[in-house]
Formats: structure tokens, C-alpha cells, sequence
């Protein structure tokens, strides 16, 4: 669901108005209903997917039936924030041949 959210970004008086939009099929086959905890954990899954350091605030989420998609809109702070350290994510290609025969 992670991979195939549209993401649009628009820089305000020093804060990024971010809105993420998917498909009502991609958003519930993982919640049962709309609600602002589900947005919330949402964006947060979301940002934690892209390494993405902004740290969200006043999240809302809206469902519109007739075009089948969801939209959560939030402000993203990035200003003040405390680098966020990741674990690094790669690939083995030099062993993935080998583990793949094994």
C-alpha cells in the first residue's frame, strides 16, 4: 500500500502542507474504516517508509466514494527536528544468487 500513495508537497510559511492520496481498495485492505488514528499511523508508516525526517500534525483524512479514493492532508515540520537514524536497507546482491539456489 506504502508504494502506491501519491505524494504532493507545497512549502508554507516554513511548513510543508503534504497531501497523500491512494486508492479506497489500497487503504482498506489494510484498516476496516476511516478514522484520524488510522491516518495518523498512516503517515506515520509512511514517512517512516521514505526516511523521511518531517514530523506531522494536524493529520485529516477524507473519503470520497464517488472517485474511490482517500485523502489525508497534514502539515510536515521539518525545522528543529532531530535526525531520525534508520537502519540501512539493502540488498545482498552479491549472495542473492547464491541464497536463491540454496
Amino acid at each position: 500500500m506504502l508504494d502506491n500513495i501519491l505524494d504532493q508537497r507545497i512549502l508554507k510559511n516554513g511548513l510543508y502542507d503534504v497531501t497523500l492520496t491512494l486508492h479506497e481498495d489500497e487503504y482498506f485492505a489494510v484498516y476496516d474504516h476511516i478514522s484520524q488514528e488510522n491516518a495518523k499511523e498512516l503517515v506515520k508508516n509512511y514517512l517512516l517508509r521514505r526516511q523521511d525526517d518531517g514530523r506531522p500534525e494536524n493529520v485529516q483524512i477524507k473519503h470520497n466514494k464517488n472517485q474511490r479514493i482517500v485523502t489525508i492532508e497534514a502539515y510536515l515540520h521539518y525545522s528543529d527536528n532531530e535526525k531520525t537514524t534508520y537502519l540501512p536497507r539493502s540488498h545482498d546482491y552479491l549472495n542473492y544468487k547464491e541464497n536463491r539456489t540454496n
